[in-house]
């Protein structure tokens, strides 16, 4: 391995897992505001840029952004690049931030945020809601961290070199068994540094029962806040969500050939089925059974926030 090698794989999941915090922060503030029927819409297209495929959001931006697309005329972004690789990794792990953010926010009671009348707008979100969140923006920011260092189909199609990348090749291309395991040990090496420094990290998540109602965290975040967030987080779930799922759904070619490629992959669509149900099934029967063992990370929710040294709680 050569440390230009090193330096392009890390570059490319760290700018990713920025770019995402960045992404899954702003998208928190806006959702968090909004009545709760919004923020489970708001929560379920996240849920689609996430489970999105890799390959189908590069094929997307090819198609746009690529040396023949749509857009390149007015448009000329350099897309295969490792910053333009970075950003659309990031344009598909930014759900993971906004969870953590929103799952630590709903952990606060209005006495937070109704304490002190001077904390609002951006003292609100400097003094308050980023210091709460901060625990579990760590943990979700190491997470995509190492969900980006670990993905191959995206570095790949836009020929990024990064260490997932040298694997593959080392193994189709030259069956070289040995150099793709040695080249593997820096991808695996690195979720288990993570488990192992936050293991004892406090895992949050969204919930729906009344806390800081969104009408009082509007009152106190105010517009100059929550205009431009929202703004944001729509130009963010359109281009994570309503582009690649519109240019799928309006080609003509998805539709025309969608028959003879499951009559070909058949199989391999079984294969999928079944081994995503296999992993979900031992996930879930795996949670109950070891949620008391001492070297998992731990759950739950308190009802004030280390944040606010400031208030009793």
């Amino acid at each position: 391995m050569t440390w230009s090698l090193l330096s392009n794989s890390l570059g490319f999941a760290g700018l990713a897992a920025g770019l995402a915090l960045g992404f899954g922060l702003t998208a928190a503030l806006a959702l968090a505001s909004l009545p709760r029927r919004l923020q489970i819409l708001g929560v379920g297209l996240a849920a689609v840029a996430l489970v999105l495929p890799p390959f189908l959001v590069a094929n997307c931006w090819l198609d746009l952004l690529g040396h023949t697309g749509r857009w390149r005329a007015w448009l000329p972004i350099p897309l295969f690049d490792l910053r333009t690789a970075a950003a659309l990794m990031a344009l598909m792990l930014w759900p993971i931030p906004m969870l953590a953010a929103l799952g630590a926010w709903q952990r606060l009671a209005p006495a937070h945020l109704e304490i002190e009348p001077r904390l609002a707008g951006r003292r609100l979100l400097r003094h308050l809601l980023l210091p709460a969140a901060w625990p579990a923006l760590a943990l979700a920011t190491a997470l995509t961290f190492v969900l980006a260092l670990a993905n191959l189909a995206l570095p790949a199609i836009l020929q990024v070199k990064v260490y997932t990348v040298e694997i593959w090749l080392r193994f189709s291309t030259n069956f070289d068994l040995a150099g793709a395991f040695a080249a593997s040990l820096p991808v695996v090496l690195a979720p288990i540094a993570v488990w192992l420094v936050l293991q004892r990290a406090e895992v949050t998540w969204p919930r729906w029962q009344e806390t800081v109602t969104p009408t009082l965290l509007r009152q106190r975040l105010g517009w100059t806040v929550l205009l431009p967030a929202g703004v944001l987080t729509c130009g963010i779930v359109f281009l994570a969500t309503a582009l690649p799922l519109g240019q799928i759904l309006t080609e003509t070619r998805t539709w025309s050939e969608l028959g003879p490629a499951l009559a070909a992959g058949g199989r391999a669509v079984w294969n999928s089925a079944w081994l995503a149900a296999v992993t979900a099934t031992l996930t879930v029967g795996i949670g109950p059974v070891g949620w008391r063992w001492r070297w998992g990370p731990r759950s739950g929710f308190r009802s004030c926030s280390r944040a606010s040294s400031w208030a009793s709680c």
